[in-house]
């Protein structure tokens, strides 16, 4: 079979015949999701944004010609007043820059660069300049570029963040966009003053002016609706509504004549005069390449039980004397002198995490949560007495020991943990700490300056107050007061992940480190004004958790899967050997449950009167009751319901929950989890302690960081700059057994296309939240409807939460797996509104604190309430629904912990349910289907003999009431039978603590 394919390029129109090959589908489009148009000045052309591509098709519609390429991302084009060239922005550089198409030619090029954001440019009508929007002054303000010198001048500087200016017919005045704070106006700009035009608490969009001036269409958005009005100026201006109980998107009209204008609305493109109430459409056909991925997929061992080498390796640190390395493993702290040799200091259901030395090397201060809540504990070395530090609500961690021993710096997380705001606080060893600066997004580990005056660390800079993404910087914070200043950032590279990456100083201050573009880079410090500047790279390998000794001449960290153990003094380089091994416990115990009624994720129907037979981890059998000889135990089950073990397929974690985080899941019948990004040592730790039986948890499926643009936004997101770094990411993935890989949101799609490319080669999907070009691509999955985007909107769905059929299309097609998260875009807030006993749900209130409870509060109002929040779920529901019926995968995932963990998922298949998806094809989305998409279907996801033994036991019929999912009686996980009461329980420390055994290279099986 061949595709011909006209390729735009050097030049228009040019013909290829390409082999197409059996994984690619050529899908025809005729609507969008937020398209944006330009109309050429002769009124005959038509410039369109879809999918991130431009296309030109006549005024009239009809057949759509690609003027872009896919990866080229191409946005908010407008018309030159030649109507032979295009301006508009591009992420193909890693950043929105303003570019310019030629339309005889079709050569593209960039007409601004750096790494500043420029977005929503417009022309003046004498061609001589583009006006845009632009985060170069430290917020967004107005610039424009002079197109003959390529001089940029800055039009506004004051509060606010402004965007979609435009120009008058006359090219004297400029009217845009702002905001300052819950208020949004319109802005009259002229002869360098400004004024207001109109202000509303709705969100105002695209504004442009008609030809003979003196009017502006613009888009006005709020709850539950949107309208395309126009603005009569004069002095005493007048607004008029243009459209009712129309999808409007969020772009400029363009205008055709002084009474018709075009615009985009409802997935389609739209004529219509000012002063009529209908409207015309103008039909639209684009047609696009998807491929199905096709690759050898890494197949996973669930049964073995030899001993796997121990790569969950947390927060390694150095002692003083540059000889010993503490760390955690298996939820425990341990040390290990340079020959490898390992000691386990505890051995205990708890977490003990982030362990650093006090100076004289006689202690360790690191958090655990084997008093409760994670918090500072110190225990000393000789004694082996433990004793806690702090209290308060919230999760203490990363505790920093001053040079003089005498205080500890900590950080302090709330209800997100890792994934929102963290405190930096300041205590001293007796047990008395006081907030030093509150609510920095997930920073690293404070470092000490020599006297004690001051900390450094790493935090978010963000670029301005529009987008939340920025730069990781270092922040330097005065203990007397708290002030806090940016320090000058590394020019060599981007600095890595926050959390365990540093910077870390030498106690006499004299040396600095930190991790940049996942290098090591070591140096003296400089004066505050130049404290990075003489830091040099140091080695090629992807290095993180840099740690010195006393003195400075030993630098220890971790080189992806080893330690190594860098002699600054010789510039020497050696591994610090750590062979320690991990083993799944046996399970040989045969035991049947007779099951009343069994959901076995194939049929739609239960099956009634059925024995399940396990041996060991797995299912032996699954027969009519009495039909095989009973084994020895018998489970009775027969006035209950036995469903697959419920698998989230979204969901973020971190040590700060501690040893009940994996009860959480188990408690709610989660037996299986899909981590799509996360610090790769924490999850890679959780994942070895709950395999191995070191604590109670589910079956976990991980990635490293996600792996982001030169933009971030998470502390857990790595700054990929260009293919090396990438490189670099995907080797991680697979020496350390990534089950998937997760591009973030500002990774631009040349990158993209290539860390498909990287993942498949060995043999791992990858996810992100993009659909197109990801579909051409060969991306395996896309996460959440409404979702986090470089872009001022969300391609999936509209300002009302519509989505349209190139949605629908593109994902049967490409048969990429979605998942929705519903019940996080509001589902959750609307139904525990509704049904406030969710949250008296006895797991819920035994395994989240009274802290983490009161501040979900917030969260709950964060999408509205009311008819507004009924209407934007119905609609989110619906897409969910036509995407199942037109052959879409999906799967059930939550994205907590912004909703709670393990009660998310419940909510979640009730939002499903209430969208008008079948009982039963809700339990497959969070079972069967979720195992097919983690390509473990023959482990999971069923009832059927081979399976693993992960199953529910409920005391309830969800095919007749959803909510019975939470009516749990029991678990079995892997094999293991356990009762919900049993989940409840924490664990007594003073029952489970041991004498630590000899010294010895491997972990003994528990």
């Amino acid at each position: 079979m061949t595709l011909r394919l006209s390729i735009c390029g050097a030049g228009l129109g040019m013909v290829l015949s390409l082999p197409l090959a059996a994984a690619q589908q050529v899908i025809t489009l005729d609507s969008g999701t937020n398209m944006a148009l330009a109309v050429s000045p002769d009124g005959q052309r038509l410039v369109v944004d879809l999918l991130g591509q431009l296309w030109r098709l006549p005024v009239g519609g009809g057949g759509a010609e690609p003027l872009t390429p896919p990866e080229h991302e191409a946005r908010n084009p407008r018309f030159a007043p030649d109507g032979e060239h295009v301006i508009y922005q591009s992420y193909a550089g890693g950043q929105w820059d303003i570019w310019q198409l030629s339309l005889a030619t079709g050569e593209r090029r960039p007409l601004t660069s750096g790494p500043f954001d420029d977005r929503e440019p417009d022309v003046a009508p004498d061609g001589a300049t583009v006006v845009f929007a632009s985060d170069r002054g430290g917020n967004y303000g107005i610039w424009t570029l002079d197109l003959d010198t390529d001089e940029l001048s800055q039009l506004t500087s004051g509060a606010g963040e402004a965007s979609f200016p435009s120009y008058s017919a006359d090219g004297a005045s400029i009217v845009f966009v702002n905001r300052r704070g819950p208020r949004w106006s319109l802005e009259l700009l002229e002869n360098g003053a400004t004024r207001t035009l109109v202000t509303s608490s709705n969100r105002l969009r695209a504004p442009s002016w008609r030809p003979s001036g003196a009017v502006i269409a613009y888009v006005e958005h709020g709850a539950g609706w949107a309208a395309l009005k126009l603005l009569l100026l004069g002095s005493d201006p007048v607004t008029k509504t243009l459209t009712q109980d129309e999808d409007v998107f969020g772009f400029r009209p363009a205008w055709l004549s002084v009474a018709e204008l075009m615009y985009t609305a409802d997935g389609g493109l739209w004529r219509r005069s000012i002063d009529a109430k209908r409207r015309q459409a103008v039909p639209l056909f684009a047609a696009i390449t998807v491929n199905r991925p096709e690759y050898n997929r890494r197949v996973r061992d669930f049964d073995s039980g030899d001993p796997q080498p121990l790569l969950g390796i947390r927060g390694p640190s150095v002692s003083p004397d540059g000889e010993t390395l503490a760390f955690t493993a298996l939820g425990d702290l341990w040390l290990a002198e340079g020959s490898g040799a390992a000691r386990r200091l505890t051995q205990d259901p708890f977490l003990d995490i982030d362990p650093v030395f006090t100076p004289d090397g006689n202690s360790l201060v690191f958090a655990s949560d084997r008093g409760g809540g994670m918090e500072i504990w110190q225990l000393n070395l000789e004694t082996g007495a433990a004793r806690q530090l702090t209290r308060g609500e919230g999760s203490a961690y990363l505790p920093s020991v001053a040079p003089g021993g005498d205080q500890v710096a900590y950080l302090r997380a709330g209800r997100l943990g890792l994934w929102g705001r963290s405190d930096v606080y300041v205590g001293t060893l007796d047990g008395r700490s006081r907030l030093l600066k509150g609510a920095l997004p997930s920073p690293s580990r404070p470092s000490w300056d020599p006297q004690g005056q001051r900390l450094l660390l790493s935090s978010l800079a963000p670029f301005s107050n529009r987008f939340r993404e920025g730069r990781n910087q270092l922040l330097s914070i005065r203990l007397a007061d708290g002030e806090a200043r940016w320090q000058p950032t590394l020019a060599a590279a981007p600095l890595g992940t926050r959390g365990h990456d540093g910077p870390a100083m030498t106690t006499d201050g004299r040396q600095i480190t930190t991790i940049a573009n996942g290098r090591l880079f070591v140096g003296p410090r400089g004066a505050p004004e130049a404290l990075l500047e003489n830091l040099k790279p140091l080695g090629r390998g992807l290095a993180s958790s840099p740690s010195f000794s006393a003195d400075g001449q030993v630098l220890a960290h971790r080189q992806v899967d080893a330690m190594r153990r860098l002699d600054l003094a010789t510039g020497e380089s050696e591994p610090w050997p750590l062979q320690l091994t991990w083993q799944r416990p046996a399970r040989s115990e045969k035991y049947v449950i007779q099951a009343g009624r069994l959901f076995d994720g194939i049929g739609n129907r239960y099956r009634r009167h059925m024995d399940i037979h396990v041996d060991g981890r797995r299912i032996s059998a699954v027969a009519a009751r009495g039909t095989l000889p009973n084994p020895g135990r018998v489970i009775d089950a027969s006035d209950l319901t036995v469903i697959p073990g419920l698998i989230d397929s979204h969901a973020h974690q971190s040590a700060l929950a501690g040893e009940r985080q994996g009860r959480r899941w188990l408690a709610f019948g989660v037996t299986s989890v899909r981590e799509p990004g996360g610090d790769p040592y924490d999850a890679l730790e959780r994942k070895e302690a709950w395999a191995s039986g070191q604590r109670l948890g589910p079956r976990l499926f991980l990635t490293g960081h996600l792996l982001d643009g030169p933009r971030v936004y998470y502390g857990q997101a790595a700054s990929i700059a260009d293919r090396d770094r990438l490189v670099q990411e995907l080797d991680r993935a697979r020496r350390l057994g990534f089950d998937l890989v997760k591009t973030y949101v500002r990774l631009p799609d040349e990158l993209q296309r290539e860390a498909i490319r990287l993942a498949h080669e060995i043999g791992i999907p990858l996810s992100s939240h993009e659909v197109y070009p990801a579909a051409l691509f060969g991306a395996d999955a896309v996460e959440h409807l409404g979702a986090t985007s470089r872009r001022s909107f969300n391609p999936k769905v509209s300002p009302l939460q519509r989505s349209y059929s190139d949605l629908d299309q593109i994902l049967a097609a490409a048969g990429m797996v979605f998942t929705p998260t519903l019940a996080l875009n509001g589902g959750f807030s609307l139904t525990v509104a509704d049904h406030p006993e969710l949250l008296q749900d006895p797991a819920y209130l035994a395994l989240f604190s009274p802290a983490e409870r009161r501040g979900l509060t917030g969260f709950l109002g964060f999408f509205g309430s009311g008819p507004p929040l009924k209407q934007r779920m119905s609609q989110l529901g619906a897409t969910a629904a036509r995407l199942v019926r037109s052959g879409a995968r999906l799967t059930a995932g939550t994205d907590a912990p912004f909703i709670p963990y393990g009660l998310g998922l419940h909510v979640e298949l009730q939002v499903l349910r209430a969208s008008g998806l079948s009982a039963d094809q809700v339990l497959r989305l969070a079972t069967a289907e979720a195992a097919l998409a983690l390509g473990a279907h023959g482990d999971l996801g069923t009832v059927e003999a081979g399976r693993l033994a992960d199953l529910v036991v409920l005391d309830g019929d969800p095919l007749q009431d959803i909510n019975d999912t939470l009516r749990i009686r029991a678990v079995v996980s892997d094999g293991r039978w356990l009762s919900r009461e049993s989940l409840l329980v924490t664990p007594d420390l003073e029952t489970t603590r041991y004498a630590p055994p000899a010294r010895g290279a491997t972990v003994a099986q528990r």
